[in-house]
């Protein structure tokens, strides 16, 4: 059972401060891993992106495991594309 390392952000973080997007995280460091919950992370990050313009964002939880510590850190990558105009 792994858990939770550290999390960051890299990427187009745009108008947002890593507080704002730390509060969209379903997840916390010592959490068990779950992929579902980061796939609930990465869901709330792109809707937040979508409500901006940017309907075709790429985030992606990048993982890498420490076999010793039993943990999983996660570096959530934001990629913007075009934004978006829907007239």
């Amino acid at each position: 059972e792994y858990k939770i390392g550290s999390i960051q952000f890299s990427g187009d973080l745009l108008n947002q401060s890593i507080d704002d997007l730390n509060d969209l995280l379903t997840i916390a460091k010592g959490d068990v891993f779950k992929r579902k919950k980061v796939i609930e992370t990465i869901q709330a990050i792109s809707d937040l992106y979508a409500d901006q313009g940017y309907a075709f964002s790429d985030i992606d939880a990048i993982t890498s495991e420490d076999n010793k510590k039993h943990t999983i850190d996660l570096n959530i990558s934001i990629s913007l594309n075009k934004k978006v105009y829907i007239n």
